[in-house]
């Protein structure tokens, strides 16, 4: 490739194969990319493409180059280990691993790697995993931090655990998430009725249950409707017979998963986001409802108050009484909590971030 123009290839399974999360991310990342700095040549490499509508803009031939697994090899192998010759075979100047790991023989390739950790959940939060699981994904990520020419993270807050965890890397660097609505009006409904929205996997960690404890507290003429998206699982059914043990149930409503665009429509008409998580590597549902123009009430933990900044109600971990002090708190201060936030959000949009993108390439391409 020319002094300025490279070859970039991104681990991409999940951006084929995961319709939130890292999914979500990886999408985000490499079509903001493509657009703005359309002079590299964008390579996705994943076992297989799959047949998701949510990446079907990723199929497209114009865009992107796609290098899959050997039809009779191993996917698993091939990724963790297999695409390295393919990478020396495309003449791959930069590789990007996108979900906290990089294929072993990385270094041995030529070219440049990045990788980004979104979180350290497995560390932190070890009751989480089993034993093998935890040493699974920790030998993953000791190899990813101690290969990479660079450490991508996506808050300040992951940046310190990171580095609690393995002080001896250096090359780390923040880079904000986008969100793909930053570009959107918002959808009102003008004949909506209040609700409060959550968003994300139903599990322990986003704490539902403790919007659940605290609604049982709450006189019933503070209990708007929550409307909680995210894939069903046991644990929704464990919530589910405590809501109707405590009398809450008609207060709450799941909605499974839904589309980007009823999620959109969503987050416009909503009252507030809540969002009592426990631990995020960012918390992209914040800054989506901000894009929306709507506050969040959101936990004191990990990277969540650096998203909200100062647009949102951060409440004491795990605290019933001070979830309920901020539901009758937000009737008071909701308008006045959105006043700033284009500037706020300024430094998760798309220019802002692909422009750092772009001298992290420059950087790490023009270093010996």
């Amino acid at each position: 490739m020319s002094h300025n123009t490279f070859k970039i290839a991104f681990d991409a399974k999940r951006l084929f194969h995961n319709r939130e999360g890292l999914g979500s991310y990886a999408r985000t990342l490499v079509s903001n990319m493509q657009a703005l700095l359309p002079q590299h040549t964008y390579y996705l490499c994943t076992p297989d493409l799959g047949d998701n509508a949510y990446a079907q803009d990723f199929f497209d031939d114009s865009k992107y180059r796609h290098i899959t697994a050997p039809t009779k090899a191993n996917k698993s192998i091939w990724r963790t280990q297999g695409i390295v010759k393919d990478l020396r075979r495309h003449e791959i100047d930069v590789y990007w691993g996108l979900s906290n790991e990089l294929p072993i023989g990385i270094t041995q390739v030529g070219c440049k790697s990045l990788v980004t950790v979104h979180d350290l959940f497995y560390r932190y939060y070890p009751q989480q995993f089993g034993w093998l699981d935890r040493w699974v994904v920790g030998r993953k990520y000791r190899h990813a931090v101690s290969s990479a020419d660079k450490v991508i993270v996506t808050s300040q807050h992951t940046h310190r655990d990171l580095i609690r965890a393995f002080p001896k890397v250096e090359q780390v660097e923040v880079l904000y998430q986008s969100t793909a609505y930053e570009d959107r009006q918002p959808q009102i409904d003008p004949q909506a009725e209040p609700y409060y929205l959550m968003v994300g996997s139903i599990t322990p960690r986003k704490n539902l249950a403790l919007v659940v404890d605290t609604y049982a507290q709450l006189p019933p003429e503070e209990r708007l409707k929550v409307r909680i998206v995210g894939r069903l699982t046991k644990y929704a059914d464990q919530l589910k017979s405590t809501m109707a043990r405590l009398g809450v149930e008609s207060c709450f409503e799941f909605l499974g998963q839904v589309s980007n665009e009823d999620l959109w429509r969503l987050y416009s008409n909503a009252y507030a986001l809540v969002f009592p998580s426990r631990y995020e590597g960012f918390g992209i549902p914040v800054l989506e409802s901000l894009t929306a123009g709507v506050p969040v009430i959101g936990s004191s933990r990990s990277s969540i108050p650096e998203v909200i900044g100062k647009h949102g109600i951060v409440i004491e971990y795990d605290s019933t009484e001070s979830l309920r002090a901020a539901f009758i708190k937000l009737k008071e201060t909701r308008a006045s909590l959105l006043d700033g936030v284009d500037g706020h959000l300024k430094s998760f949009a798309k220019e802002t971030t692909i422009q750092q993108v772009a001298h992290i390439l420059s950087d790490l391409m023009h270093k010996a």
